[in-house]
């Protein structure tokens, strides 16, 4: 696995720069140079690698060199251009997510008569600001309180958070997060780790939001050590319908507070939490109940929040790495272009019908299983990825949008 993966990280890195390169800078470069510098790139890598690469002039059309082209590799973040170029196909540079605050009641006196929904439309971008934009809008209406109960939509994806292939332990990395179309700051909880007192065995250790379902096990301890010697960690791992995080490791009783964000992996419950905080915060009461299911076709619009336009969400997701954005983009894809909800599945549907229609064929070779990259089962060769890329280079639609959102190396 670590063989493959080394290899794969060469061969698309290198055709993933070449296309972001401006095409005079690669005829700049002699043939002849260029192809030993690869060559050299090639000879100096790990003995145990296994090497693919594809350089292609955007310009001429030609191949300046190849190496394994044809292999399949697994492309890790790399299948984000792919994710990207679907988004722009798909849904346009100018689409825009909206997170919607709506009723079946009626307002009378102040108090809202009815239930109060909160649809989600998979904005990944989506943060407490949103939530504060709405609940004015709200209080623009003379809303103080609701009778109601708050019902919580995410029925724009399925409920399958963890993509196919991703390993048992992808849930535990802190810069993933579940899926899900009512998802707001990337589900993160914040953890600070404080110092206690000498007498103290263990620090002090809080959390922001507090999440129903989410437990802190401190296993930390209180050492007569340096700052410089302290060492915490926080582990997650799931039990049942919850998250417990292990806080691990020695800390100085000199040392400065630690912080650490950690997703949670129901980010449905953690989007309530923040809500209902924020109502509270308003002074705006609630006095129903919190359910989670799917908004009525006949409710009134009381409030929206919108995305930046898709250009923007992409040029983050490509330039940050977001494995979030990337998985959400993959599911809103499948879901406006085969139906409701978005899945893995239809989402990779999406991204196999561009490159069949820009290249004009069905590579067999080719397996898409999530937007970000993080599956195992992924595969792509060299050549299909310049192929693509030199195909998107032609296409006019979208290109100039596409160009600006790469990431720059260096």
């Amino acid at each position: 696995m670590i063989t493959v993966l080394r290899g794969v990280l060469i061969c698309l890195s290198i055709s993933y720069f070449i296309y972001a390169m401006d095409s005079g800078d690669l005829e700049e470069l002699p043939r002849v140079r260029l192809q030993k510098e690869l060559k050299e790139v090639v000879f100096h890598a790990d003995e145990t690698a296994v090497i693919g690469v594809k350089v292609v002039s955007l310009t001429k059309g030609e191949t300046l060199f190849e190496m394994n082209e044809h292999q399949s590799f697994i492309p890790g973040s790399a299948i984000k251009i792919f994710t990207a170029a679907t988004a722009f196909k798909v849904l346009g540079p100018d689409f825009c997510f909206d997170t919607k605050l709506s009723s079946d009641g009626v307002v009378d006196a102040g108090v809202l008569k009815g239930n109060l929904y909160v649809e989600g439309s998979g904005d990944p971008s989506l943060k407490d600001d949103a939530f504060e934009e709405m609940i004015f809008q709200m209080k623009l209406r003379n809303i103080r309180e609701i009778e109601g109960d708050l019902v919580f939509d995410a029925t724009e994806f399925d409920d399958i958070a963890l993509g196919p292939g991703w390993m048992w332990d992808e849930k535990l990395e802190s810069r993933n997060s579940a899926v899900d179309a009512l998802t707001m700051n990337h589900s993160f909880v914040k953890i600070w780790v404080k110092p206690g007192d000498a007498a103290m065995k263990s620090p002090f250790i809080l959390m922001q939001p507090e999440i129903p379902g989410v437990i802190i096990e401190n296993h930390a301890t209180m050492e007569e050590i340096e700052p410089c010697k302290t060492l915490v960690s926080v582990i997650k791992r799931g039990v049942m319908d919850k998250d417990i995080l292990r806080v691990d490791g020695k800390m100085s009783l000199k040392n400065d507070m630690l912080q650490f964000k950690v997703p949670v992996n129901n980010p449905q419950l953690y989007t309530a939490t923040e809500f209902l905080i924020k109502l509270k915060n308003h002074q705006i009461k609630h006095s129903g109940k919190v359910r989670f299911e799917k908004t009525p076709e006949e409710v009134k619009v009381l409030a929206t929040h919108r995305s930046e336009p898709l250009k923007y969400l992409v040029m983050y997701m490509l330039k940050n790495n977001d494995d979030l954005y990337a998985n959400c983009l993959f599911k809103k894809i499948g879901r406006l272009k085969y139906g409701k909800p978005g899945t893995w599945s239809n989402g990779g549907q999406s991204v196999r019908d561009l490159l069949i229609m820009l290249c004009q064929k069905d590579y067999n070779e080719v397996t898409v299983l999530d937007g970000s990259g993080e599956s195992r089962h992924n595969r792509l060769t060299p050549h299909i990825m310049t192929s693509f890329l030199e195909k998107l280079y032609q296409d006019c639609t979208f290109s100039l949008e596409f160009i600006a959102a790469l990431p720059v190396a260096g």
